[in-house]
């Protein structure tokens, strides 16, 4: 009785001190949102994946070009994949986090390729604050699942080798 008094004690100087929003004791990795507050935020953090998958695949270029940091290259799709299934498990702030740190480390390839920037690079100011506070330890499992999934360095290598530019007659081929 008295820890489940203490309990509440608790969580009321939490909220009342303003540490914590009254909504989001329980509520997981968001609050609840409106309907429309939702679609708005899943619209962002799709983009930021969008933006992500540009930098990786022009870091996948570079690499083929530069020859190097293909190790790093292969953390950066594992942290894109455990980023889209944080997406889809609706751990929005998780997802963002994740796709940021992919883009970072596929921003090294790119830079130790000796290649150029592009627009994409650089994380948005939206894009940085939704992902701050999230804890290591949220995005540890989803980490772990997605290195499982994602092939080891060598065969990531001789995809990225393997890749090439589709042709003139490719691209016709494929317009109905």
């Amino acid at each position: 009785m008295r820890s489940l008094l203490f309990a509440c004690v608790l969580m009321l100087s939490l909220v009342a001190s303003g540490s914590v929003a009254p909504g989001t004791l329980f509520a997981g990795d968001q609050p609840q949102l409106s309907k429309k507050e939702m679609k708005k935020l899943v619209k962002r953090v799709d983009q930021s994946l969008k933006n992500t998958d540009k930098v990786i695949k022009y870091a996948a270029k570079a690499a083929q070009e530069g020859g190097s940091l293909k190790g790093r290259l292969r953390n950066a799709i594992v942290h894109q994949r455990a980023a889209r299934a944080a997406l889809k498990g609706e751990k929005f702030r998780v997802a963002i986090r994740l796709t940021l740190e992919a883009r970072s480390l596929a921003g090294h390839v790119i830079k130790g390729n000796k290649a150029k920037k592009i627009d994409e690079q650089e994380p948005t100011a939206a894009e940085t604050t939704d992902a701050e506070g999230v804890l290591e330890e949220e995005t540890e499992s989803l980490l772990k699942a997605s290195e499982l999934v994602v092939p080891d360095e060598e065969t990531v290598t001789n995809d990225i080798e393997a890749v090439k530019e589709p042709s003139a007659a490719d691209a016709t081929a494929e317009e109905p």
